[in-house]
């Protein structure tokens, strides 16, 4: 892994550019916009964690959060089964005389359900009895998609939260993208970034002057873009052929 102040110095050095001093310092924001195009679009790796909610269903997500992957629990076969989405859940509420969330009735729980198979964070129950709850029907088990399942959440952008309900179990799975890695004080760049960082510098740097020319700004946005697109295979590939083949493929221009 690299540093992002030691890219842009190859980067400045290279071009016969000035490496101190407000230019440094101008290049440097380029630099880390760039970088993190890079890092939202491909280099971004999920982090993967073990989180449990709060007493009440509620999971505090870190200040490096960025965009949830998934949530879930991990089966006997080490999958694992996603929760169901469920984005207008509400947040919990005060339990009532049973000692459960007034959300949910007491009985309509993952738990009732037997001889069920799991369908992507619901269970698919064939059963067609009807589910009671308080001594009240609320309705009958359905398949895929149904209401009773291993769990629910919803992402709370606001508040950066996840809240959860009807959960199997409080052992969940959280995979989220975060934010870029840092050694030190600075941002960790990734050795096959380096290319595509090197280009969006000169796309951008580019764009800043009036006296280069429209046709050449749009040559190195395009150039941009070509590497980007290499820096996806390079990254996904497992042998250097397939690379070189995609790389050939590439060469011809972008269309926009």
């Amino acid at each position: 892994m690299l540093q992002l102040d030691e890219v842009l110095r190859g980067y400045l050095l290279e071009k016969g550019y000035n490496t101190e001093g407000g230019d440094y310092q101008r290049m440097y924001q380029i630099a880390t916009r760039g970088l993190k195009d890079l890092h939202y679009d491909i280099t971004g790796t999920p982090i993967t964690v073990s989180m449990s909610p709060n007493k009440n269903g509620v999971i505090e997500l870190p200040s490096d959060f960025l965009n949830l992957v998934s949530i879930g629990v991990v089966n006997n076969a080490g999958e694992i089964i996603n929760l169901g989405h469920q984005p207008n859940l509400a947040p919990p509420t005060n339990p009532d005389n049973c000692g459960t969330d007034g959300r949910f009735p007491a009985t309509a729980t993952p738990s009732a359900v037997n001889n069920s198979q799991y369908f992507d964070g619901e269970i698919g129950s064939l059963s067609t009895n009807h589910v009671n709850a308080h001594g009240e029907s609320i309705g009958r088990y359905y398949g895929a998609g149904g209401r009773v399942g291993i769990g629910q959440y919803s992402l709370k952008r606001d508040t950066n939260q996840i809240i959860t309900a009807n959960l199997t179990t409080n052992n969940l799975v959280v995979q989220y993208l975060s934010s870029i890695g840092k050694e030190g004080k600075d941002f960790i760049v990734h050795e096959f970034a380096e290319e595509p960082l090197f280009a969006y510098l000169e796309w951008k740097r580019s764009a800043l002057k009036t006296t280069v020319p429209r046709g050449e700004k749009i040559a190195l946005m395009q150039e941009y873009y070509r590497v980007k697109m290499n820096l996806r295979i390079r990254l996904l590939a497992k042998n250097t052929q397939v690379i070189s083949q995609y790389s050939r493929k590439n060469d011809k221009a972008i269309k926009f």
